[in-house]
């Protein structure tokens, strides 16, 4: 709610700005094991717990099944299992990473983000893997942008696919937001684009707005 209404209270006011989806290339898959355990470090966990957390991580293999046939086991180096419950907060753990790091670019004043009222800045939205970014309409923003999300690389391991996170522009002509996706090899979209189940810059007051999800919690309720 809190991100539509940034998106919509631009677009309202026929103020320019740009919206960054980043999309994480496999993202449970990828993440360093080292970096959640110094992120749980600075978190205050302390050592003991720390080190249960790393051995539930380093100590499984896997095998897999060739033509009903099984092979040997291997051990992983990196990357977090699908499926167990501990994995969804060692994911958080880490993409906290880039809160983390938006934030400090912010208060260094390297990396403003979208002006949303006097003195009053917004960089991102963070709900598990799904990140948007929030930006001005200058050039240098992005490039700070894709700067910080290859630090995030670096640090976590978690890679960022540039080629599939659209870049959308907020009451901009459509052939700029390409030239500029293009120069910085994102891709580009337009609204009205989904987040969480609600349209961007869709109007919260509307009853339209909220019909698709109201149509999903009553399918889920229906069973």
């Amino acid at each position: 709610m809190i991100a539509n209404e940034v998106v919509y209270g631009v677009r309202s006011k026929k103020e320019h700005g740009l919206l960054l989806k980043v999309d994480l290339h496999k993202a449970f898959n990828s993440i360093l094991w080292e970096h959640i355990d110094t992120s749980m470090g600075f978190m205050g966990f302390v050592s003991y717990w720390r080190k249960l957390i790393f051995e539930c991580l380093s100590t499984f293999k896997l095998a897999i099944l060739i033509n009903d046939s099984s092979s040997r086991e291997f051990s992983l180096e990196r990357g977090l299992r699908q499926g167990n419950p501990l994995s969804p907060f060692l994911f958080d753990i880490a993409v906290r990473g880039l809160t983390i790091l938006f934030n400090r670019a912010s208060a260094s004043g390297y990396f403003k983000g979208l002006q949303t009222a006097p003195r009053h800045y917004i960089t991102h939205s963070q709900y598990a893997d799904d990140s948007p970014i929030f930006l001005p309409n200058d050039f240098p923003s992005l490039l700070h942008a894709k700067r910080i999300l290859r630090w995030f690389e670096i640090i976590f391991g978690l890679k960022v696919n540039f080629y599939k996170s659209p870049l959308i522009v907020i009451n901009l002509d459509n052939d700029y937001t390409s030239s500029l996706a293009n120069s910085v090899f994102y891709c580009n979209d337009t609204f009205l684009v989904r987040y969480l189940g609600l349209p961007f810059g869709a109007n919260p007051s509307r009853l339209s707005t909220w019909k698709p999800v109201l149509s999903i919690i009553r399918a889920k309720l229906s069973t």
